[in-house]
């Protein structure tokens, strides 16, 4: 039986009022954009590379506002 999958999670939160950070959960580094769109895009982009990853757009107070998920894609022999 094959293994599942493990899920990692690319956080984009407000770093008001210097704009946005994206981090990989559990990781100490982190990005910094001056925009919010610029930052969920490139968030999706990492996503993508690292799947299976979820994006959590993040409000001030810590709440998920928006969520993306990308599953990896099988391979075709």
């Amino acid at each position: 039986m094959p293994m599942p999958h493990q899920w990692k999670c690319l956080r984009v939160e407000s770093a008001e009022p210097y704009g946005w950070v994206v981090h990989l959960e559990g990781s100490r580094r982190a990005h910094f954009f001056v925009g919010r769109a610029i930052a969920v895009a490139l968030a999706k982009l990492f996503a993508q590379a690292l799947a299976p990853c979820r994006v959590l757009l993040v409000d001030l107070s810590g709440r998920v506002t928006e969520e993306w998920a990308y599953a990896p894609r099988m391979m075709r022999h």
